[in-house]
């Protein structure tokens, strides 16, 4: 797989706030949770394109700074295909998410992206494919 490049990584820096997000507020150049509305919230990022089929993604690393009361999950999904079950394009459909129950967004997001995989910044990603979609999942347990 070519090197992802520090032009492409930018590039997707400045798309990711158009991303599903979920009791989540992105600031200048970064996220938080916002603690007085739920002590739980998401953020689904756009895909990372790598530009070539079966790319493997290998190591990554959210560059956070987390209050002792405040947990970090990383969920990867991988495919080759835009495209996902009904939806020709899963960041649109991710999209489509926006205003819907609670409850039925994340058993939906639960089923794209599977068990999590980092409880921490660092994380590997087990799955290949030339799209990859993040999301992260922080979680108060107190008022941080």
């Amino acid at each position: 797989m070519r090197d992802f490049g520090q032009k492409m990584l930018e590039k997707w820096k400045m798309a990711w706030r158009d991303g599903l997000f979920h009791n989540i507020c992105s600031v200048e150049n970064g996220l938080y949770l916002d603690v007085m509305r739920a002590n739980r919230g998401f953020a689904c990022l756009p895909a990372a394109d790598s530009g070539e089929d079966g790319a493997v993604w290998g190591r990554g690393r959210v560059d956070c700074l987390l209050p002792g009361d405040c947990r970090l999950r990383v969920y990867a999904f991988c495919s080759d295909s835009k495209a996902l079950g009904d939806w020709p394009d899963m960041d649109e459909g991710l999209k489509s998410l926006r205003g819907q129950d609670r409850a039925e967004t994340w058993r939906v997001l639960r089923q794209i992206y599977g068990e999590a995989v980092s409880e921490s910044g660092e994380f590997f990603i087990p799955r290949a494919g030339r799209y990859l979609w993040i999301m992260l999942e922080l979680i108060s347990e107190g008022g941080g």
